[in-house]
């Protein structure tokens, strides 16, 4: 159950502070999500599917990122997270924002739309973080081989 009242939903302007980067993408999914009285809205997220840990450290959701991160290492259930996550990411992250955006009205009342882009947004370092990660083993091997 939420934390917020579904009846407090955020403005689109709401959304558009708080996501930051591609909020046109998810603003249409968040306005399709809050019409259907539905607890879980499947559909599909080809950037978490693809990224996942990195996708939810890029969201600002940290603890998704950590549980995605022991599930991805675990063998047989790190295959059905991946699919999971994937059609689940976009239901994720519009209560994660929902949950985010009302629990600063709650706290900061008026001035609560000052401090949308700095509790939502991006972390811009990750994608960063993420080429370089994945580029370690690569520059590892390469450098195996030129010492040969």
């Amino acid at each position: 159950m939420d934390q917020f009242p579904s009846t407090s939903l955020p403005t689109d302007e709401d959304y558009r502070l708080f996501i930051g980067n591609n909020s046109e993408k998810y603003i249409p999914k968040f306005a399709q999500f809050s019409i259907t009285p539905i607890s879980f809205h499947a559909s599909w997220h080809w950037p978490a599917f693809l990224c996942t840990f990195w996708w939810f450290l890029y969201r600002k959701m940290y603890l998704w990122a950590l549980l995605s991160f022991v599930a991805m290492m675990i063998p047989y259930i790190n295959f059905i997270a991946w699919i999971a996550i994937g059609i689940s990411a976009n239901d994720l992250y519009y209560k994660f924002t929902n949950n985010k955006i009302n629990e600063l009205k709650t706290y900061q009342k008026d001035e609560y739309k000052g401090h949308l882009p700095y509790i939502g947004g991006v972390n811009k370092w990750v994608p960063w973080v993420a080429v370089i990660v994945s580029l370690l083993p690569l520059i590892f091997i390469l450098g195996i081989l030129g010492s040969l």
